[in-house]
C-alpha cells in the first residue's frame, strides 16, 4: 500500500492499494504530494516493490527531467497508464470469462467496469 503525504508527517488522506489505484489517485492528489514523493524517490521504490522494475526505472528518469507538480502528474499518469494498458492487453490475449473475477482487486471501482466492457467487446461477448 502506498500512503500519500505532502510533507514529513503530513498525511494527504489518500492511499493506493494497486497500480491502477495509484493511477487514479494521481488524478486529483495535491501536487505538493507528487513533488514530495518524487523528490524522495518514493514512487519508484514502491512501484519497484510491486515487481514493476521497468516502470520504476521510467519513474526515476521522470524525476530527473521533471519541472513542476502538474507536469509530474501528467508524466507519471501517462507512464502508469501505458504499463496498465500493456498488462490489460496481455491479459486479454489469454482471456477466459472466468478469469475476470481474479482481475477485480487490481482495478479500482472507477475503471473496472470500463475494462469489463472493453474486454467483452474485444472478445465479442456483447
Amino acid at each position: 500500500m502506498f500512503y500519500f503525504y505532502v510533507d514529513v508527517g503530513v498525511y494527504a488522506d489518500r492511499c493506493a492499494t494497486s497500480l491502477a489505484d495509484f493511477c487514479n489517485a494521481l488524478e486529483d492528489i495535491d501536487t505538493r504530494s507528487i513533488e514530495f514523493h518524487m523528490g524522495r524517490g518514493n514512487f519508484e521504490k514502491w512501484v519497484n516493490s510491486l515487481g514493476e522494475h521497468a516502470l520504476a526505472k521510467e519513474i526515476a528518469r521522470l524525476n530527473k527531467k521533471a519541472s513542476d507538480g502538474e507536469s509530474l502528474r501528467t508524466k507519471l499518469r501517462d507512464a502508469v497508464n501505458k504499463r496498465l494498458n500493456r498488462w490489460v492487453y496481455s491479459e486479454c490475449n489469454t482471456f477466459s470469462p472466468e478469469s475476470l473475477v481474479d482481475l477485480t482487486p487490481v482495478f479500482s471501482v472507477n475503471n473496472f467496469d470500463s475494462f469489463l466492457l472493453k474486454t467483452a467487446r474485444a472478445h465479442e461477448l456483447l
